[in-house]
């Protein structure tokens, strides 16, 4: 998308690494005090860009145009985590918050429905994201692709603990 616009792309967790805005935990993760990420953010002179990672939503309100939560089949999202080598907790905690939607429901509750943009990325390959959201974008439009993921996985969902090899 950055190149597309021809503006800067802030790869969020790497710039809240090189500033040591977050402490190792045990499952490899970084434990990140958001209030302080949003405060150092505010610090910065910035100009247009797309700022990426999962902690991106955080960001002020203020100094975001547009808010774009990329959903996944959790079914999908737990095999591609499973490969990256996510296990126990981590895997667990990363597939129930996309089954719950709380990406999605944090963003709303922080920017406003004009501001948050939903693509379901299930059947979508990247380009096609950036196509759909630069075309709505421009036009003034909203996409909100309207996943149910507990209504097609609930059970599944709740009984984790159950889940062999998890």
């Amino acid at each position: 998308m950055a190149k597309k616009l021809g503006v800067k792309l802030l790869a969020l967790n790497e710039w809240i690494k090189e500033r040591g805005l977050g402490e190792p935990t045990e499952d490899g993760t970084l434990e990140v005090d958001v209030q302080r990420l949003s405060h150092e953010f505010l610090k910065q002179k910035w100009g247009e860009m797309v700022v990426e990672g999962h902690l991106s939503h955080y960001l002020p309100s203020k100094l975001l145009s547009a808010v774009v939560v990329l959903r996944l089949n959790p079914k999908i999202l737990e095999r591609r985590l499973k490969s990256r080598g996510y296990k126990g907790k981590k895997l667990r905690d990363n597939v129930v918050a996309e089954a719950i939607d709380l990406i999605l429901v944090e963003s709303l509750q922080r920017h406003g429905e004009r501001k948050v943009f939903e693509l379901d990325m299930t059947n979508i390959t990247p380009e096609e994201a950036v196509d759909r959201f630069l075309a709505a974008w421009r036009k003034g439009k909203r996409i909100r692709d309207r996943v149910d993921w507990l209504g097609s996985l609930g059970d599944e969902i709740l009984d984790w603990d159950e889940r062999p090899n998890v």
